[in-house]
């Protein structure tokens, strides 16, 4: 944390994808604003650039503007964040009166990493206590799922799945994913499948 702290205030400006994400957060009418004047830079010789004033007062969230989540969301649709990010950014604003901040998205990413690692932490803990192990075996011959609180290993609030794999009658082991609890289980169910039918092939490579 503390080394993001340090870079975080020698920057300069923000990324094209930060200032988007800002403006779908705190402007009411559009998230997409253009770096020049008019819509078209290469109609421009030579681009002529908004001006400090004006990228300011883009990103900057009035106070008739706080809470209007309604907007937040239709700016989100542009994009391939999942609204509730947008909205965190919004609330971040909010705690800086309003103003435009290079800190503003810097927040919301920090306190996820933060707690990412106590996430990470508990895995890594129910690694250590082999509670992980202790499900593999237990799972062992089919697939298997376990959601939330059907966990009784310290991972109460993640999904754990499991299937087996064979090399031969002694190399076989288990394939195990870690992930929130409303990960896509339609997607990672046949990817887990398909990666288990795999090994062979992969392990005589």
């Amino acid at each position: 944390c503390g080394v993001m702290i340090f870079y975080q205030t020698k920057k300069e400006g923000i990324h094209e994808d930060e200032g988007f994400t800002l403006s779908s957060a705190v402007n009411p009418v559009n998230g997409l604003m253009y770096a020049y004047e008019g819509t078209d830079e290469k109609t421009m010789d030579p681009p002529i650039w908004k001006s400090r004033e004006y990228v300011t007062d883009y990103f900057t969230l009035s106070k008739d503007n706080y809470l209007n989540l309604t907007s937040v969301y239709l700016n989100q649709a542009k994009d391939n964040h999942p609204p509730i990010f947008y909205m965190l950014v919004h609330f971040s604003t909010m705690l800086f009166g309003g103003r435009f901040s290079i800190y503003s998205v810097f927040v919301v990413n920090i306190s996820a990493f933060i707690l990412s690692c106590f996430v990470i932490k508990k895995i890594l803990k129910a690694i250590d206590d082999e509670a992980i192990t202790d499900f593999a075996q237990c799972s062992a011959g089919n697939l298997k799922i376990q959601i939330g609180k059907e966990n009784t290993n310290g991972l109460e609030d993640c999904s754990i799945v499991t299937i087996p794999y064979y090399i031969d009658d002694n190399e076989y082991g288990t394939i195990i994913l870690v992930g929130p609890t409303r990960m896509n289980y339609r997607g990672v169910v046949p990817l887990l499948e398909y990666v288990a039918k795999s090994m062979p092939k992969l392990y005589n490579r």
